[in-house]
């Protein structure tokens, strides 16, 4: 099993699949073959997809039950976009925290060429690219003590032999 994080999630529900759901979820299947499913968390709890709400951003049950599943799984693909700051959410702490909890995982992003791990709707990816390599993430864009740094040669090595893509 693959899990997968974003900001925050929007309407789509265990029936009901919206368009970055669908791209996750193709992504997993592609790049780990032998997953067999993806869960799929947040940084924060509140359906919000405009950032306009200001209070119960991050209900305390559902942090219980992400540290519980980063527990329980090894592989994670973030999808997050560019952490900053928007409004009353704070992504590069929310970000830390998620660091701190994954230390000793394997943590990818879609490799476009950014420190950032880039949201699916990104104009790289929109929602179909599958063709991007999965690259190491490495929190650089929220950590502000790390010089800059992108995925290595060896980290995509690294990477081939986890998570091969399908052969058609």
């Amino acid at each position: 099993m693959v899990c997968a994080i974003g900001q925050n999630p929007s309407y789509a529900n265990q029936t009901i699949c919206d368009k970055t759901i669908h791209y996750i979820e193709q992504l997993v299947y592609h790049r780990f073959p032998k997953a067999g499913g993806v869960e799929i968390l947040n940084l924060y709890s509140r359906i919000d997809t405009k950032k306009t709400h200001r209070t119960d951003l991050l209900l305390l049950a559902a942090a219980r039950v992400t540290r519980r599943k980063i527990q329980q799984h090894e592989d994670f693909v973030i999808f997050t976009g560019k952490n900053k700051k928007q409004r009353a959410y704070n992504f590069p702490k929310r970000a830390m925290q998620l660091r701190r909890l994954l230390r000793g995982k394997r943590v990818w992003k879609v490799d476009i060429g950014t420190d950032y791990a880039p949201h699916p709707g990104n104009q790289r990816i929109t929602y179909t690219n599958l063709t991007h390599p999965l690259g190491r993430y490495l929190f650089v864009d929220v950590d502000s003590k790390q010089p800059n740094q992108t995925t290595t040669e060896t980290d995509r090595r690294a990477h081939q032999g986890v998570c091969r893509p399908k052969r058609r």
